[in-house]
């Protein structure tokens, strides 16, 4: 151990020799305001943190603990991850999911790529048999090609729009059939119009 009063605290050094020359090995530096590990340091315990992990000689990106069960990853400043008590994920400037659920949700663009037909989403509902896939044309519709984008479900693919209550304008059958309005499709395409 040596003084590191420049720094207003304690310096760690480790010596050691090759039976000719005497060798110093800085280990951690104690400070008034912190601790500087300077080698790989091994926990078997708990690390115990009140607040922040801090990158060095980059104070504005750092894991930061804000409250009780919350964790934000932060970089320039600014939130880009952020995982609250009930275990939902905000990416971006979220800053709240009510009416949402247990969801990812995103400030800004999200976009997916990859090199072949190989791109997209997979949607499944778990205890159930409901499945969606929506991407590139052979990875989400059997039969599409790779200049194609596809939609694709098992089950009817329903599209809806709202101004106050989302509500069905469109539906593909699992059958093939196609039917604007609300219902059952029961022909290959179905308009419904008025009380028809």
């Amino acid at each position: 151990a040596g003084d590191n009063s420049a720094g207003g605290g304690l310096r760690i050094v480790e010596y050691y020799n090759d039976d000719t020359t005497l060798f110093s090995s800085e280990i951690a530096n104690f400070y008034t305001n912190g601790i500087e590990l300077k080698e790989a340091t091994t926990v078997s315990g708990n690390l115990t943190i009140t607040e922040n992990i801090v990158h060095a000689g980059d104070t504005d990106t750092r894991i930061r603990f804000s409250n009780d069960d919350t964790i934000n990853f932060e970089t320039a400043g600014g939130n880009r991850l952020h995982i609250d008590s009930n275990g939902r994920v905000y990416m971006g400037a979220v800053t709240s999911s009510t009416g949402y659920g247990n969801q990812v949700l995103i400030t800004g663009t999200l976009g997916l790529t990859g090199n072949g037909s190989n791109v997209g989403m997979h949607f499944h509902r778990s205890g159930g048999d409901t499945e969606g896939y929506i991407g590139i044309g052979p990875w989400a519709v059997t039969g599409g090609s790779d200049n194609d984008f596809g939609f694709a479900a098992k089950g009817d693919l329903i599209f809806g729009t709202s101004s106050n209550t989302w509500s069905q304008k469109f539906m593909i059958g699992d059958n093939g059939y196609s039917k604007f309005g609300t219902g059952t499709s029961r022909a290959t395409l179905d308009i419904k119009q008025g009380g028809n």
